[in-house]
Order: C-alpha cells, then structure tokens, then sequence
C-alpha cells in the first residue's frame, strides 16, 4: 500500500529562492568596489553555482511517501532519506496520532542530519526526550508517531494516520499469527 505525504511547498520554495537570491547579493555587495562590471559578474556566477544545488533540491520536494507492504514500513523523504523497517520492530501499542503539538514523544529537537525548510523537516531528529527518529514532517495537524522498540522512531505526516495505523496493527496481528 502506498500512501502519498501532504505537502505546501510554498515556503520551501521560498526559502530556497531566498538563498539563491542572497548568494548573489552577497557576491554583488562583496565586489561593488570593484566596479559594476565585476559586481554583476561575481552576482551572475555566485547565482549559477548555487541555482543548480536549490533547483534540485526543490524538484525533489514533492516526492515523499509511505508505503506498506506484507511485512515491512518505508519512507521516501524527498529523494535524500529513506527509512525502512519491519513493522514488527514498532510498538504499535504506543503509537500516536493526532496534531505535532499532541505527540510529546516527537517534539523535534536537533536536526542530525536532514533537511529543514518552512513546512517540511526531513531525516534524523533528536527529540526534547533524548530519543532519535525519523522524521517526514509536512503538516503539523495530521502526524502519526511509532515509536520502535529499538532504534530511531518514526514521526510522519499522513492525510489519514488512523487508517494507516489499523493497517499496521492488522498486518503485526497476521504475522503474530503464523
């Protein structure tokens, strides 16, 4: 089963066109004394190194889901970070759903490694607990938390956690049974 994550890329795309812009800002003010000329030409080549490295970064953004298959969970985080694991390595039993604010157990803390832009965190998080996860956080008001019973947890922003929930519960109960 495939489960697609919800995502506003506005602010991302934003904020990396902010950071391209300030690339040649900083280029442009950096060199002014040196005469228009060269300021326009440091502004023009800071902006193509760094135009490829935000382009695609943004074209990856969209790109994220979950899938289920018979046995295990994964995650596809905008083409950079993948999380994979057997869905009996959950507890399902402590698993939460609700709203970013209501799951006290993925309050993000440090970003490990991952991506963080406004309306998306991706990757390995600390927590204000002292755990690590991985988290695809896209919208603050719909988040499913597994916490696993070793290693990183998961935290992930889904259209409908509780059905994906149920199918986790109904597959860890098929395997319990055989």
């Amino acid at each position: 089963m495939h489960y697609d994550i919800p995502f506003d890329a506005t602010g991302a795309y934003a904020a990396l066109s902010f950071i391209t812009l300030l690339a040649a800002s900083l280029a442009w003010i950096l060199t002014r004394k040196q005469g228009r000329r060269a300021a326009l030409k440091n502004s023009a080549i800071a902006a193509a190194l760094v135009l490829p490295f935000t382009l695609g970064i943004a074209s990856t953004l969209s790109h994220n889901a979950l899938t289920i298959n018979e046995k295990n969970l994964s995650v596809r985080a905008a083409y950079f970070y993948d999380y994979a694991r057997n869905i009996d390595d959950f507890d399902l039993a402590r698993a939460q759903f609700g709203t970013y604010q209501s799951i006290a157990d993925g309050q993000l803390k440090w970003r490990r490694n991952g991506l963080g832009l406004p309306g998306m965190n991706a990757g390995r998080y600390s927590t204000t607990r002292g755990k690590v996860l991985f988290a695809l956080l896209t919208d603050r008001s719909s988040v499913l938390y597994l916490p696993a019973k070793t290693g990183p947890s998961l935290l992930v922003s889904l259209e409908n956690p509780a059905a994906v929930l149920a199918v986790l519960e109904q597959r860890a109960s098929a395997h319990a049974g055989i």
